[in-house]
Order: structure tokens, then C-alpha cells, then sequence
């Protein structure tokens, strides 16, 4: 019918309006260290997995440009992008193709940087044997692949939208580390979080949460 949406349209929508919610409820809140989830001046690397087919693509792709419009107020050092075939971006953006080997080169690159970090994924999560994974083309990205970044920040935090997201959490937890973890399914959101301090990490689940 002529005005309807169509499911990717709707799909599309929603995604973006969880994006702006949990952008409000996550990145202007206090970390367990008291510090906001977003610091000033922080980099930051958004984390596009693979889309699978035609239609998760278009929304990845509109989730990349929420993102982006999201932080372009927030005051950031430096915006990183791994992303199959993103839309034209500015400049000073970094962007590479998702995959494993790009995303442990960049935590090559941040190394000896004194600014906190944010890493925000969306996509796809699966198992490999009892280790959860995130879906890149590839090799998949791991837990102990987000520990290796972690290590080269002074404070790192993430925010990771996709299925198993919590499990991927609690491995990828480190010392001076947080993470929040949200889930989605068709038809209804659901975001959980999780954060880790001194070790120890603690999980939640409603529909918007924050430690």
C-alpha cells in the first residue's frame, strides 16, 4: 500500500530510535569509577559486524550514521570505523573493513595513547566451541581480542548490541574495564549491561540498563 513502511523500513526505524535511547541512557551516566561512560576526549571505534544479507546491511549501515551523528557533539579525539562498504565518511574518520586483523592492528596503533577508549559493536554473535564470538568476515573477533585493546588504554568501556552479547561481556571483562552488553529480537528490544571492576563483573537486564 502507497505510505506503508516496509519491514526493512520499520526494522531500520526501530534500530535507530534503540540506538538514541541507549546513547541517552549509557553514555551520559557514571561508570563504577565515577567517570562518564563517554569521557571528553576519548576514542572511540565503532564496530559494524557482518551483515549477513541485503537487508542487515541497509540497517547496519543506518546504525553506523546514527552512531556517527551521535558523537559528532560529544567532543571525541578520535572516531575509528571497521565496517563492510560504509557510506562516504569525513576525513578524519579511520575507517578499514571489519575484520579481526583490523581491529587487533588498531589496538597496535592506540598503543602508548593516555586517552580513555569506547568501543561500540553491533551485529552478529555466535560460539565457537564454549567461546563466544562476534561475527567479522573471517576469522571471528573473540573476547580475549577486546582484552588485548583494553590493554592499551588507560580505560576502556563497550557497548555491544548483539545476540550472546552478555556471555561476550563477562569474557571480555578486565580490570579497570567496563562493559555494557544489549540483545535484540524482532518485534521487541531488550538491552542488558554489564560492568567489570577489579575483576569482578556484574550483569543485568530490562529494557534499558545502566551500572
Amino acid at each position: 500500500m502507497k505510505g506503508a513502511f516496509t519491514k526493512t523500513q520499520k526494522r531500520s526505524f526501530l534500530y535507530s530510535s534503540l540506538l538514541v535511547l541507549c546513547a541517552s541512557l549509557f553514555l551520559p551516566v557514571q561508570s563504577l569509577a565515577g567517570e562518564p561512560f563517554l569521557q571528553p576526549g576519548a576514542n572511540v571505534l565503532l564496530l559494524s559486524g557482518l551483515a549477513g544479507d541485503l537487508e542487515s546491511e541497509s540497517s547496519y549501515r543506518d546504525q553506523l550514521q546514527s552512531w556517527l551523528e551521535i558523537l559528532g557533539a560529544a567532543g571525541v579525539h578520535s572516531i575509528h570505523v571497521l565496517a563492510d562498504n560504509p557510506d562516504p565518511l569525513a576525513s578524519t574518520i579511520e575507517a578499514r573493513p571489519a575484520s579481526r586483523s583490523n581491529f587487533l592492528a588498531l589496538a597496535a596503533s592506540l598503543k602508548g595513547q593516555t586517552n580513555a577508549l569506547l568501543v561500540i559493536a553491533w551485529g552478529h554473535g555466535g560460539r565457537q566451541g564454549a567461546t563466544p564470538v562476534f561475527h567479522v568476515r573471517g576469522p571471528r573477533i573473540t573476547p580475549s581480542d577486546f582484552r588485548t585493546l583494553a590493554t592499551e588504554a588507560p580505560s576502556s568501556k563497550s557497548l555491544l548490541f548483539f545476540r550472546g552479547s552478555g556471555a561476550f561481556a563477562r569474557e571480555a571483562a578486565v580490570v579497570d574495564g567496563e562493559a555494557a552488553a544489549g540483545a535484540h529480537e524482532e518485534g521487541a528490544a531488550q538491552a542488558g549491561a554489564a560492568a567489570a571492576g577489579g575483576g569482578v563483573v556484574r550483569c543485568g537486564a530490562a529494557t534499558a540498563a545502566r551500572i
